[in-house]
């Protein structure tokens, strides 16, 4: 099954376009804002605290943030899969250069095989990381105006 890691450099932009607009709609929801947004309760690190102190108030708030984002990706996961199963399909369907109407023609072995061998692809990946990345990027500057 063709995905973004086989074919050829125009299909690719073509169809990474596609896969962008797609993308941004769930980004930009309102389900998935709320989650990105909820943050742990950290303590605050003070003046008075000690280097040892310090030390463990950031090595505690570090565990709150991974736990949050744990926490954030799993519930991301379950609006995608539950609230948002269609545009989840549509996704991976033109991962896979299969349009949305068109998903149900094939199996969800030949999805998980193609999608598996595109995320195996580093360069794949590392395109769309540095994507992610400018992504937020341009969010963060954006949020600042």
């Amino acid at each position: 099954m063709k995905n973004l890691a086989n074919c050829t450099p125009t299909e690719f932009l073509r169809q990474t376009i596609k896969i962008k607009r797609l993308v941004e709609s769930w980004l930009t929801s309102e389900d998935i804002k709320e989650i990105r947004a909820r943050m742990p309760e950290l303590e605050k690190v003070t003046e008075s605290m000690t280097k040892e102190e310090r030390t463990e108030v950031l090595k505690e708030n570090q565990k709150r943030m991974k736990e949050q984002g744990t926490k954030n990706f799993m519930d991301i996961l379950e609006v995608l899969m539950d609230k948002n199963e269609k545009t989840t399909l549509s996704l991976i369907g033109l991962c896979c250069f299969v349009e949305p109407a068109e998903i149900d023609n094939y199996p969800m072995s030949e999805y998980m095989g193609s999608i598996a061998d595109l995320i195996e692809d580093e360069n794949v990946i590392r395109f769309f990381v540095s994507l992610a990345r400018l992504g937020q990027t341009s969010i963060s500057i954006v949020a600042k105006k």
